[in-house]
């Protein structure tokens, strides 16, 4: 699946063209008319889910651009990798705090589309997207179709990476399991149950 960005790997729609939502990798560079595609797009609102070091390491394309409305929201605890395999959901599950939930309710009522996105695009955009996706009533077998097109986008890329590094392949690799069991979770089923109301 192509990246809908020339320098992202995994830039989409989430789940369908008709909901104004993009997630993504990192987008550190863009051309004119990618910029002028998103406003054409009514694209104005960004969420930028990394923390304050990678945002300096690694600024955004929208960095300055006054364009477009540019939130630094980081996700708690998310800029670490998990050991093994079993700390992946786990790691997804802490997550959800009340900076998770402030995050969802911002881009559910944001004055326009939004585009949001964190380094690779599949752990903390995935969590986001999740529960996005479950508070739109999208069923849990389309939220994990959804969370799998990382893996298609990204395999290359993170093959690469855990050959030049420490890190196993099955904890940086997205997994079914990784995402039903955060969806499966009784924590999950009570936020969303809360957006619902």
């Amino acid at each position: 699946m192509a990246s809908l960005l020339q320098n992202t790997y995994n830039t989409r729609y989430l789940l369908s063209h008709d909901i104004p939502l993009i997630r993504s990798d990192v987008p550190m560079k863009m051309t004119e008319d990618e910029k002028q595609w998103l406003i054409h797009q009514n694209i104005y609102t960004i969420f930028d889910l990394r923390s304050e070091k990678e945002c300096s390491m690694l600024p955004s394309a929208f960095e300055g651009d006054s364009r477009f409305m540019l939130y630094h929201t980081p996700i708690t605890g998310a800029n670490t990798i998990p050991s093994t395999p079993e700390e992946v959901s786990i790691s997804y599950m802490s997550m959800v705090d009340s900076t998770m939930i402030n995050i969802i309710y911002q881009i559910c009522h944001a004055s326009s589309g939004v585009f949001y996105f964190c380094s690779a695009g599949k752990d903390r955009t995935g969590v986001v997207s999740a529960l996005l996706l479950l508070c739109l009533g999208i069923s849990h077998q389309q939220i994990i179709e959804d969370y799998m097109k990382s893996k298609e986008n990204l395999q290359l890329l993170l093959e690469d990476y855990a050959r030049n590094s420490n890190v196993s392949i099955d904890v940086i690799m997205p997994r079914e399991e990784y995402m039903e069991c955060l969806l499966n979770s009784q924590k999950i089923k009570n936020i969303v149950n809360k957006f619902l109301k």
